[in-house]
């Protein structure tokens, strides 16, 4: 996974998550079809405010995003694994889009 602040100003941050993972032993004229993959900008306060602001993935395997500070583990999206088809590759399973707001 790679996260990158995109964006601060003295009342927020923005930070963009890109991840994608293969198996090594699973592709396809040299090419990882079935890599599970996506992204998500999502702005942090120090109030303790989040807006996902744009997100996407395959929906293969289930995912989960979680917020943790010390004591606490905000579940900010969660989303079950869609069909094992998905695993063929991008071309059998669509992508999921998602928003969200909440405190943490």
């Amino acid at each position: 996974m790679i996260a990158r602040k995109a964006s601060n100003t003295p009342v927020n941050v923005d930070v963009n998550f890109n991840f994608s993972a293969a198996n090594p032993f699973c592709k396809v004229l040299n090419v990882d079809a079935s890599k599970i993959a996506g992204s998500m900008m999502i702005r942090l306060t120090p109030g303790g405010s989040y807006s996902i602001l744009q997100g996407s993935h395959r929906q293969m395997p289930a995912h989960q995003i979680y917020i943790t500070r010390p004591g606490v583990v905000t579940d900010v999206y969660r989303a079950s694994a869609y069909a094992p088809i998905c695993l063929v590759g991008y071309m059998t399973c669509p992508n999921a889009t998602f928003t969200r707001n909440g405190k943490f």
